[in-house]
């Protein structure tokens, strides 16, 4: 496979993964710098995430209705169920 195939293909493919999620997702709502809050004991982590200033926090909603929520911190990223 040359190399423009192997673009070609991978370009295929990230069109009909972001069809995909077209389909599937609704709305993304995403709030910049927030901050984590933990109670009552503010050095225990929850799911990952540390409490803090500065984290990136998503609410997706899916044509189903459903709603998830994700904390993204530099270079990780914890879904809440």
């Amino acid at each position: 496979m040359s190399r423009n195939e192997g673009s070609r293909l991978e370009g295929s493919y990230n069109l009909c993964l972001k069809d995909e999620i077209r389909k599937r997702v609704a709305r993304i709502c995403l709030t910049l710098n927030a901050e984590m809050l933990s109670a009552p004991d503010s050095n225990r982590t929850i799911v990952n995430v540390r409490p803090g200033k500065g984290k990136i926090v998503a609410q997706i909603t899916f044509t189903n209705g459903a709603v998830k929520w994700a904390v993204i911190e530099k270079d990780h990223a914890v879904l809440l169920s």
